[in-house]
């Protein structure tokens, strides 16, 4: 349903009720007219296409129609006996046709030009471009035409390569097609249209030139008015229109506005051009080789085709298609007059519609003053009454609902006076209690911020967005960064700007909506090593979060008593390991002591021997006090100094390293 007081919301109520009486009398009027004039448009333009289309389409049966007629002619001329030797004889050489011969096909060509009568030229020319036979119209007139068979000191000699590019890509019996100006001999230019049919009825013979073997071509000028004259059809619409042929460069051949001379093709007028008359989109849709109507965008209603389909049905049509040049057809009539009918009826609806608005409009005034008037005085009450004066009443008497409404009116205006009292003395309560509990806040608020202010871990407030709200005292010293630089900022451009922290937890803890922890080590301006701990803790309102409270609190001494802690306990498992590997190669260790001792004792070896096992029995004697020491490092025992002869010691060491001195000769 339309809203009004959305739409307008400026309208009074009384330009509303006259809008919904002009409306109500407007509409079902409005619509009706509109209809109609719908249904005449819409039948006016079916009956002006169809028209149009039958036009088009009568004018291309006519035309396909003249040019087959054309093409029998040249058929029939072609299969002629006496033709046929005429080409037997240019095949087997260009001087080899009898003078005889050619005068008496002439003479057949003269009495078919003077039969037909609608061929301005009939010509034979051989593979050299020589004219062999030409006969040609001597009096253009429609009313009598005339003709001659031109004498052999005429004709042309090798001036007709035209012609052989024409019809160069034709295959046997197959015709060229293309409109053409002739100049005759008093220098008058003759439109005609030009058909073009090699002679020859076999292949080329192996070595001729390109342009020799076909045996000659045929060539036959219609001429162009005989042709134009289908195009002045009776239309079946009787307004002004114009039908016009154009090429596919959009030149006009044949326009039915434009036509002042016969003896003139319009093409030899470079402003007789689709394009200077027409938008490019309707050039290129006319030009396009399809059929249609256009009509947007334009004042004209426009029916085109193609003036030859492509549709092959025969051999006459296939002939037409595959050797003809493109040319295109449409006929236009203005929209105006076909559609004149139309507005003028639209006019005289239209005034009509303008009398019935009038009339509603008038009677929607007399009717609404009955009404707004004590409408106006209910809103001028209701101002006072805004204003504060609730001892205002409204004298309204108007015995219908309106009267009952200013009743219900006053009721209010004495609830509101009895309300204001009690909001008052509410009021005063309200000012109080708020007072009262504004200073249990503040005091609350300062015991909470000396708390935070103690606490050696700083506390950040950052907002959605991540920029620092607020921080208790320890943030300084922490961070060493003051609150009133950073005040605003986005953390990640404080504190990881200057690698203060390596990952932003507060960003993973609004993303995970979960307390998120994170230890950073850096490196402090003593270029000592401090560590950081970063707690975040999203603060979440209504199911989303809308700030987070980050904890930043320096762990330095906590990481480096954990670190000797661990020291320790990795020394005593080493001395564990290494009283338990001491004591299994001190059981070794005996083994060897107790072999060495009985093997010192024997008599079998030499003083010498003697003195080496001596050496081995000293390095046992140190390799166990080696271990006793490795035991007592496990065990600690008190140190024990004795004295020892330094002499002995050399020697000692001396006899571990015989052998490498005497191998170096040192003494």
């Amino acid at each position: 349903m339309i809203n009004l007081n959305k739409i307008l919301p400026w309208l009074s109520i009384r330009s509303k009720l006259i809008i919904a009486f002009a409306g109500l009398s407007i509409i079902p009027v409005g619509l009706v007219g509109l209809h109609g004039i719908y249904s005449n448009v819409r039948m006016m333009k079916q009956i002006a296409f169809e028209n149009l289309t039958h036009d088009v389409q009568t004018i291309r049966e006519k035309t396909a129609n003249f040019l087959t007629n054309v093409e029998s002619d040249l058929h029939l001329l072609r299969n002629s006996s006496s033709l046929a030797r005429l080409v037997n004889g240019l095949e087997k050489s260009p001087g080899g046709v009898p003078e005889s011969e050619i005068r008496h096909i002439g003479a057949e060509l003269l009495a078919f030009s003077r039969t037909k009568a609608i061929y301005y030229q009939i010509r034979i020319v051989d593979d050299l471009g020589n004219e062999l036979i030409r006969v040609e119209c001597i009096n253009s007139s429609d009313s009598l035409r005339s003709f001659r068979s031109v004498p052999a000191a005429e004709l042309h000699q090798r001036t007709e390569s035209y012609y052989f590019l024409l019809v160069s890509g034709n295959g046997q019996d197959e015709i060229s097609f293309e409109p053409a100006e002739l100049v005759n001999e008093h220098n008058e230019r003759i439109p005609v249209i030009t058909f073009a049919m090699p002679l020859r009825t076999g292949t080329a013979e192996v070595g001729l030139p390109k342009s020799r073997g076909r045996g000659g071509i045929l060539i036959a000028n219609v001429f162009a008015k005989d042709h134009f004259r289908i195009m002045e059809i009776k239309r079946h619409l009787n307004v002004e229109g114009k039908v016009v042929l154009v090429s596919s460069d959009g030149y006009y051949l044949y326009h039915s506005e434009k036509k002042k001379d016969w003896n003139r093709l319009l093409a030899s007028r470079e402003e007789d051009n689709l394009q200077n008359e027409y938008p490019p989109t309707v050039a290129a849709m006319v030009l396009s080789g399809n059929e249609g109507i256009l009509t947007n965008g334009l004042n004209d209603i426009i029916s085109y085709a193609p003036l030859f389909s492509t549709r092959t049905v025969s051999y006459e049509e296939k002939s037409a298609a595959g050797s003809m040049v493109p040319l295109y057809v449409f006929e236009s009539v203005p929209k105006d007059l076909v559609l004149g009918s139309v507005r003028s009826f639209a006019w005289t609806f239209a005034g009509f519609l303008v009398l019935f608005l009038a009339g509603a409009i008038g009677l929607g005034l007399l009717a609404t003053r009955q009404f707004t008037q004590p409408i106006a005085e209910l809103h001028q009450g209701a101002a006072i009454i805004a204003r504060g004066n609730y001892g205002h009443r409204l004298q309204v008497q108007t015995h219908d609902e309106i009267e009952k409404l200013a009743a219900q009116f006053n009721s209010m205006a004495s609830s509101l006076e009895a309300h204001e009292r009690e909001i008052q003395r509410h009021r005063t309560n309200l000012e109080e209690m708020v007072s009262l509990r504004t200073r249990e806040l503040t005091d609350e608020k300062t015991k909470l911020q000396a708390i935070l202010d103690n606490v050696p871990s700083a506390f950040v407030l950052l907002d959605k967005d991540f920029r620092i709200q607020t921080a208790s005292a320890a943030f300084a010293a922490v961070t060493g960064l003051r609150l009133e630089d950073v005040r605003g900022k986005d953390c990640r451009e404080m504190f990881c700007g200057n690698g203060f922290c390596q990952q932003c937890v507060s960003r993973l803890a609004m993303l995970s909506g979960q307390i998120e922890t994170h230890i950073d080590k850096v490196t402090d301006r003593k270029l000592a090593d401090r560590f950081i701990e970063h707690t975040a803790i999203p603060m979440n309102s209504d199911g989303e979060g809308n700030a987070i409270l980050e904890i930043i609190t320096d762990i330095t001494k906590r990481k480096q008593f954990e670190q000797r802690l661990v020291r320790t306990e990795r020394l005593m498992a080493a001395g564990e390991m290494s009283a338990l590997i001491a004591h299994e190669f001190r059981n070794s260790l005996t083994s060897i002591k107790m072999i060495l001792q009985l093997q010192k004792e024997s008599k079998r070896f030499s003083r010498s021997d003697k003195k080496s096992l001596g050496v081995a029995l000293n390095s046992i004697y140190h390799m166990e006090r080696v271990v006793m020491e490795l035991l007592n490092f496990a065990r600690p025992y008190p140190m024990e100094f004795r004295t020892e002869e330094l002499s002995d010691i050399i020697n000692e060491s001396l006899t571990f390293v015989q052998l490498h001195i005497n191998k170096q000769r040192i003494r």
